[in-house]
């Protein structure tokens, strides 16, 4: 049921901003089935809630979340900026790529704030140790076994380390 909530988000914030009421139902609808088409091939191919549990698994929701769902909401949306005629003038590729790379963004952002959040089917703050563990687990580059610290830096002071001392551990955060 989370669909609808994303359908009257994206609606509610297209049409305060600059479109009309068939515009913001072309680009809500894009988004709803962005994150429908997302969530469906994830825990289709990618073994769902269990995600990143393996590597395999990882890559596979790099593919389905952050490529091809995004594809659906820029696709969708320029469409409807398109039809709608509020894309005159504009270069229909560039519009839909930057539609796409903003979608994307927003995904990675999301995947990542959630993670961190959410771990352990219960909402606990975000520390520096959790956020070490939410980027060791997001990565899709290196071995987890191999991980054993992170260095953050606190803007203009000296940075920290953080060690991840349960390394197997990473996959059932």
């Amino acid at each position: 049921m989370v669909w609808r909530g994303i359908f009257l988000g994206a609606f509610a914030v297209n049409l305060t901003t600059a479109g009309s009421i068939l515009s913001s139902l072309g680009i809500a609808s894009g988004n709803t089935l962005e994150a429908l088409v997302g969530a469906y091939l994830v825990m289709r191919f990618a073994n769902g809630r269990k995600v990143f549990d393996r590597a395999e698994d990882i890559f596979k929701f790099l593919l389905f979340a952050y490529v091809v769902a995004t594809t659906v909401s820029a696709s969708v949306g320029t469409a409807s900026l398109f039809l709608t005629g509020f894309s005159r003038g504009m270069q229909q590729g560039s519009l839909w790529l930057t539609w796409w790379l903003g979608d994307m963004a927003g995904a990675i952002l999301v995947t990542l704030f959630s993670t961190m959040v959410l771990a352990n089917d219960g909402v606990q703050k975000p520390t520096a140790d959790r956020a070490a563990r939410c980027c060791a687990r997001q990565s899709a580059f290196g071995r987890r076994d191999r991980l054993r610290r992170l260095s953050f830096s606190q803007g203009t002071g000296p940075p920290f380390e953080v060690h991840l001392h349960s390394v197997r551990g990473l996959g059932r955060l």
